[in-house]
């Protein structure tokens, strides 16, 4: 039995809120209704301007029309949390609104589709195991809130403080390690958010890399089974995803092999399941995740491999994954080409400069990725996984592909309203400089700019 209910106070008005397709029906089918079913709250910029907004999430047709950065904070259900262990010694550790912001907004970044996700209600039912967890989803929500400011929210941090000192207590006892590693998981997730571009919590990365191994090492036969935990499985495809959006940041002699054989045996066993952040393609991820190896070695070291680099672009070119519905077809085709380009622009770093006939086709799969993506609606979640592609897709857009360029730039400023993390308008100002550079003639990829030049660290998902 979960450890929570949840009871839904009386709504007194029942007039709500839609997305800008049922908003517009109900607009046609009641004009008269239309102005009740705007509220006083809307986003930042409309506020600011003192004009309705529409509150369309995560961006509202005003700021889109005028290109604007869009901050709305969408309104918290009307509930409360009936818990068990409100009168435990996890009682006193709640904070029911930084809770409940959470299950109902912020954990929404982490997952491609909000009806299956895993790190919201269902969340709660790990809270007694490991309480550094309460701490941690608590410090993220106050931070979320304020749209992770340079300077975070005391309770934020003091929240944070609190959850690394469970933590290091619960490892030590290794008795909920799954749990555990949820907590782990959101600290790596809170260094992402961190302002400062130069430090991606590595230290969380190889602390989630080594709970993993233990788990797989102790409890394989629980995975490999029909009936494992559900919790185990989120956690390979998880770290798997989080190892993929960091494998080229990290230092090239501090790399850890993925191509491990328990590792290699967990990709093929959950090969067909669908994760609840990037759907069916866990092969697809484990195989960027050593892309993104091969291309820091390549950038930093100048070590370049050419049939590690030919077997890795004939793997991503092999790759299907099984009965994607369309959406996830065009974002899953997005990503294997995103591996394809940063795959042949690092070979050009640490070898030799492309010929234009290769600079074709890199800009080929750029419009292409580019072309895909617009094809998502902007307010979906399946933008959460897209920071990526993006990048490297305009990246390779040339001066003259300007509607192009302008497409990719919103979708940044779509993905921003909607995680709201930093470095997703950091990658916004490092796109920019590529493009001034290699709008004067000089061949060059973002990853090689940002850690060479820049000495950044950017984590992007």
């Amino acid at each position: 039995m979960p450890d929570y209910r949840v009871r839904f106070a009386p709504v007194r008005h029942p007039r709500t809120h839609h997305h800008l397709d049922a908003a517009s029906n109900q607009a046609a089918a009641h004009p008269a209704d239309q102005k009740l079913q705007r509220s006083r709250s809307g986003c930042s910029q409309c506020r600011s301007h003192k004009v309705k907004c529409d509150e369309t999430f995560p961006v509202c047709v005003r700021c889109l029309k005028r290109g604007l950065l869009c901050r709305l904070s969408p309104r918290l259900q009307r509930w409360q949390v009936e818990t068990r262990w409100v009168s435990s010694p996890l009682g006193t550790l709640v904070k029911p609104r930084l809770l409940q912001y959470w299950v109902e907004k912020a954990c929404q970044m982490l997952v491609i589709d909000p009806e299956n996700n895993p790190y919201s209600f269902p969340i709660l039912d790990y809270l007694t195991r490991a309480p550094s967890l309460v701490h941690m989803i608590q410090s993220l929500s106050a931070a979320h809130q304020e749209y992770f400011p340079a300077n975070g929210p005391i309770m934020s941090l003091e929240e944070r403080g609190r959850a690394l000192q469970l933590l290091q207590r619960e490892l030590a006892q290794t008795k909920y390690l799954e749990a555990s590693f949820l907590t782990v998981q959101l600290l790596g997730l809170s260094q992402w958010a961190d302002p400062d571009p130069r430090d991606f919590g590595q230290q969380h990365l190889f602390a989630a890399r080594h709970i993993l191994d233990h788990l797989l090492l102790n409890y394989w036969d629980d995975l490999a089974h029909p009936g494992s935990s559900e919790l185990f499985s989120i956690s390979v495809g998880s770290f798997l995803y989080w190892d993929m959006c960091c494998a080229h940041l990290v230092d090239a002699q501090e790399q850890r092999p993925l191509d491990t054989t328990l590792m290699a045996q967990a990709v093929h066993t959950l090969r067909n399941k669908d994760h609840p952040t990037y759907g069916p393609a866990t092969e697809l991820i484990y195989l960027l995740a050593q892309v993104g190896r091969h291309c820091r070695s390549d950038i930093q070291l100048g070590r370049h491999s050419d049939a590690t680099a030919r077997s890795l672009e004939q793997q991503l070119r092999d790759f299907q994954a099984p009965q994607n519905n369309g959406s996830l077809a065009l974002l899953h085709d997005s990503l294997q080409k995103h591996g394809l380009i940063i795959l042949r622009r690092s070979a050009s770093t640490s070898r030799r400069k492309l010929k234009d006939e290769e600079n074709d086709e890199l800009h080929s799969w750029a419009v292409g990725i580019t072309q895909s993506l617009s094809q998502l609606p902007l307010t979906s979640t399946l933008l959460n996984i897209q920071s990526l592609p993006l990048l490297t897709a305009g990246s390779e857009l040339r001066s003259s592909d300007t509607e192009l360029r302008e497409i990719i730039l919103t979708r940044f400023k779509a993905i921003y309203s909607m995680n709201r993390v930093p470095s997703t308008l950091q990658a916004m100002t490092l796109l920019k400089e590529v493009w001034a550079i290699c709008d004067s003639g000089i061949q060059l990829s973002w990853i090689e700019y940002m850690i060479l030049h820049k000495k950044w660290r950017l984590v992007l998902g």
